[in-house]
């Protein structure tokens, strides 16, 4: 019955469809050599149906009016080409050669006037970006997108590690389609910036199951807009301003088929590294909007390390009815490179059938930016040959054959054991790398860290180990999981084994409610944000600077948390501990310094290596903990929801804790928190980071020294760079750990290039400076102000990633200087 039901299926398309289907026309658009033309522009006249040419100039119309129209050929740099339509006329191998256009150059640059012609054309056209930006309107619109991102070349190793064939993406020739996509979407948009996406198919070559991540709004540059963001803001030709960051140049006019004058105008960064593009916009005379564009910026302006150059093309259409330039055809080209990779890759996108008129619901626009149609990876190829509007070129066709039927092979129990089997054997990596076991087919792996890796210093337990043990099961794609793992960490010195086990489960991807339970015992920093990792530890205690300070605890503890309405994410847990003050077990140091010792584990009496921080004891805590994300914006896929935080709020966290049961009644207390950050980005001004915190405790006088609040001090050349922590840079760990009322407030602003790149010869760097200021203040203790300014993007070629910060800081009338370094990513 259901090999019948298939049958009628197929014979529905092959003998039915034509009859009921739209005009149909394909074929192929060439320069006057036969060369392929890319991204042509061809639509019907006076309609929003369309589509562009592929690689080969391949192009395919699949909705064409019945009653027939004027197909238009439109491609920069080439005369407008117009074909009519009979009624219902189906036309296929239809081949267009576009004959180059003839720009003529003004008389006014033969006569070298003092001010090229372009700025004045410009003048207009930014004069009348706003009115463009707004006639735009709200509408309704269909969008196709395909994204594919190729590998060139792919190094066997990197740092030691085999990198395999990347899942089937490369051959043997170390080449390949990484990333091959299409989608289909409803797009509703709304005056100024409301965009909603509703995807309603989507084909993921080689995973018949996922979904595209290409989406509407991450390729909506609009150039009629001030500003532009690719990882940072880009002033358009047109913003308000835009002639202290760009030089125009008037390279000649034509005439489109409307008789429309095109001005071709060349666009230039004033300076090398500023975000800007390079390339050409063309304006249309009178109306001063854009006709078309083709705009190219550097990986090194944005600050993508990989990316080489990244190009936007653009193509409008003119919609004689609105009086209006429409955009129908983006094309997003790009090549990139980076420790040994290289590649490029095109996004293409179609806009059509808009309406201009829209009814939207009253509750069509939230904070749902995204929605995926839970059927959209069903659709089957016969779908996609007869609506895809711009046809595969014969890589991608074979692309997706190839990683079909490589699916299939991958996903069969015999081939996922034979990868198993292989990569299941143990190494002679495995003592630094660690070991991983996987049964694929059964979605369950188990392994462990690497011994070599978890062995550390400090001067509690010496030298210790921390080996470790795992086993995870994903339940459903990863979406629903749990996971067990235990630790036994042994000191060598003080002759202790501690060991601690977890289980965490998650129950879904939608709100994401999770339970996690702990128990054991461990040695654990009595700051429990860890200012000093193990590792920093370790390095700064061979030269006998032993920062690390611990305590004991045997402890159990459970923690329940889930997102519990869009933007507002939440837990509870309830910990038991036993606690017990730990002391120096070693003075072993690797290089001894003349003038320095160790000091005890006693960060209140540093110098009395035999003095307990606290008394032993027992306690329950009470921790209750709520981020609130005001505005945050979702995308909504079949079981998942991924939140997408916009910046235009900030974010606020809110914290209690409650100790009670102690074993000693002075150990009981009550803290609450409440925390404010948020990113601000400035556009052209550079980025602005804030963070502002207070908290008071209750009850409290009489606490143990762990239960302070502790803030994140450095005494380290390394800077730490998270602002939103409570981190000071020059702040001596403990110096204002505290048990009263406190609060606090970080400011740092990266220029991104705004102030390094008007400075001759030196903007050749492509430096960038930063700076910030920071303020703490404790009850009962004195302000402490620390400010810094620093340089980053330092490096050579595109391994920028050094950063460097001149620190001063002031507390109690005493001031400490110092240069810090770090690295960003």
């Amino acid at each position: 019955m259901l090999q019948n039901a298939k049958a009628y299926h197929y014979l529905f398309y092959i003998f039915l469809f034509p009859v009921f289907c739209l005009a149909q026309v394909s074929g192929k658009v060439t320069d006057e050599q036969g060369s392929p033309i890319i991204g042509v522009n061809i639509y019907i006249e006076n309609t929003y149906i369309g589509t562009t040419s592929n690689v080969d100039g391949v192009f395919n119309l699949e909705s064409s009016p019945k009653e027939g129209g004027v197909l238009v050929f439109q491609s920069l740099g080439f005369k407008s080409f117009k074909r009519t339509l009979e009624p219902r006329e189906q036309i296929t191998d239809l081949v267009v050669r576009l004959i180059p256009e003839a720009i003529s150059l003004d008389e006014v640059i033969v006569l070298k006037s003092s001010e090229d012609p372009a700025y004045a054309i410009m003048r207009k056209a930014i004069a009348a970006r706003k009115s463009h930006l707004e006639r735009l309107g709200s509408y309704r619109a269909d969008f196709y997108s395909r994204g594919l991102i190729a590998l060139d070349s792919v190094p066997e190793k990197i740092l030691g590690q085999e990198v395999g064939d990347l899942d089937g993406a490369i051959d043997s020739t170390r080449s390949g389609i990484l990333y091959l996509s299409e989608t289909f979407s409803k797009l509703s948009f709304r005056q100024p910036d409301d965009l909603i996406e509703n995807i309603t198919a989507s084909k993921v070559s080689g995973n018949n199951s996922g979904f595209s991540f290409n989406m509407a709004r991450d390729v909506d540059f609009n150039l009629y807009r001030n500003d532009i963001s690719i990882n940072q803001s880009i002033l358009s030709p047109l913003a308000n301003g835009a002639f202290g960051t760009y030089t125009y140049k008037y390279e000649g006019d034509f005439y489109d088929d409307r008789g429309h004058l095109i001005n071709k105008i060349k666009v230039s960064p004033k300076r090398e590294n500023d975000a800007a593009f390079s390339g050409h916009i063309y304006i249309v005379e009178d109306q001063w909007a854009i006709y078309s564009a083709e705009l190219t910026i550097r990986g090194s302006q944005v600050q993508i390390i990989p990316l080489n150059e990244l190009t936007i093309s653009q193509s409008f259409a003119f919609d004689q009815e609105r009086d209006q330039w429409i955009l129908r055809t983006q094309l997003l080209d790009f090549d990139f490179g980076l420790f040994g990779f290289k590649g490029g890759g095109r996004f293409s996108a179609v806009y059509s059938n808009h309406d201009f008129s829209p009814n939207f619901a009253s509750s069509e626009f939230g904070n749902r930016i995204l929605r995926v149609d839970r059927d959209a990876n069903k659709k089957d190829s016969l779908f996609w040959v007869a609506n895809r509007p711009i046809p595969l070129t014969e890589i991608e066709s074979r692309d997706y054959v190839r990683k079909d039927s490589i699916r299939i092979l991958r996903e069969s129990k015999p081939y996922l054991d034979s990868v198993d089997q292989k990569n299941n054997r143990f190494k002679l990596g495995v003592f630094l790398n660690g070991y991983n076991h996987n049964n694929s087919f059964d979605k369950q792996n188990w392994g462990f860290s690497g011994p070599l890796r978890a062995v550390h210093f400090n001067t509690v337990q010496g030298i210790h180990l921390s080996p470790d043990l795992y086993y995870t099961r994903q339940l459903d794609e990863f979406r629903r999981y749990w996971r067990f793992s235990t630790v036994g960490n042994f000191g060598l010195s003080d002759k202790r084994l501690r060991p601690k086990a977890r289980f965490y489960y998650k129950f879904n991807d939608i709100n994401r409610p999770f339970l996690d339970i702990s128990l054991g015992n461990e040695a654990v920093s009595i700051n429990r944000n860890n200012p000093i990792g193990e590792t920093m530890n370790d390095i700064y205690s061979a030269f006998e600077k032993n920062y690390l300070k611990l305590f004991e605890r045997t402890f159990a503890r459970v923690v329940y948390g889930q997102e519990w309405s869009n933007g507002l994410n939440g837990s509870i847990g309830l910990t038991y501990e036993d606690r017990k003050s730990l002391f120096n077990t070693t003075d072993y140091v690797m290089f001894p310094q003349p003038r320095i010792s160790y000091t005890s584990n006693n960060p209140l009496d540093p110098e009395n290596n035999n003095a307990a921080l606290f008394q032993q004891h027992k306690l329950f805590i009470l921790a209750m903990n709520f981020r609130v994300i005001f505005g945050q914006d979702y995308l909504e896929y079949p079981d998942s929801k991924y939140n997408v935080n916009n910046g235009k709020y900030p974010t606020l966290l809110f914290s209690a804790k409650k100790g009670f049961g102690a074993s000693i009644s002075g150990y009981n207390f009550g803290q609450i928190q409440g925390k404010i950050n948020q990113e601000l980005n400035l556009g052209r001004w550079g980025d602005l980071n804030y963070n502002g915190f207070a908290g008071r405790f209750f009850d409290s006088d009489q606490i143990a020294f762990v239960d302070y609040h502790h803030f994140n001090g450095n005494q380290t050349v390394v800077l730490n760079q998270d602002s939103t922590d409570e981190s000071y840079n020059l702040l001596e760990y403990y110096k204002l750990s505290t048990n009263k009322s406190y609060a606090g407030f970080h400011l740092e602003h990266h220029f991104n290039g705004f102030i390094m790149n008007r400075l001759p010869i030196i903007s050749k760097l492509n430096w960038q400076v930063l700076g910030g200021l920071h303020y703490l203040k404790a009850a009962n203790q004195k302000p402490y102000l620390e400010w810094n300014i620093g340089l980053e993007n330092i490096g050579f070629k595109k391994l920028k990633f050094l950063r460097v910060d001149y620190v001063q800081s002031l507390y109690n009338g005493q001031q400490k200087n110092s240069i810090l370094f770090g690295i960003n990513f």
